[in-house]
């Protein structure tokens, strides 16, 4: 049997410290872009993952306790891109779509309730700063 005072930092432990080292290292994290990252439509990209700057960030800072869910996250912001950034290259749009679906069904695995409105929220993040250049 535990004696309460180790008991209580066990306690401790599992509630307090454990969390933590699930969190994720934001250090590795490129700059935040400001405003120059919504200055095109392909923003800035400046660690050539084929994820925007800013959706690196919010993805990692909105979901700091599962790899598994920034690991499909970003997956699904790199098809975004490619499809918005498809030139109008039939092949390359289809090809992205078809990543998309992948990527969303990788989604459905982790979480088939919440799977949508992550992507959804996704979708949010990055066409909101290209509708408002289109239209404003």
């Amino acid at each position: 049997m535990l004696k309460p005072r180790a008991l209580m930092f066990v306690i401790l432990l599992f509630f307090v410290a454990i969390p933590f080292v699930h969190a994720a290292d934001h250090s590795s994290l490129p700059p935040d872009p400001g405003e120059a990252g919504k200055a095109t439509l392909a923003g800035i990209d400046s660690d050539g993952d084929g994820v925007r700057d800013d959706v690196q960030r919010w993805i990692a800072t909105t979901y700091p306790n599962s790899e598994k869910i920034r690991a499909a996250l970003r997956q699904l912001a790199q098809d975004y891109q490619r499809f918005i950034l498809g030139n109008g290259d039939a092949a390359t749009i289809y090809n992205a779509a078809n990543l998309m679906n992948n990527t969303n069904n990788c989604l459905s695995y982790i979480d088939f309730r919440q799977a949508y409105s992550w992507g959804q929220l996704l979708k949010a993040k990055i066409l909101i700063p290209i509708y408002d250049l289109k239209h404003f």
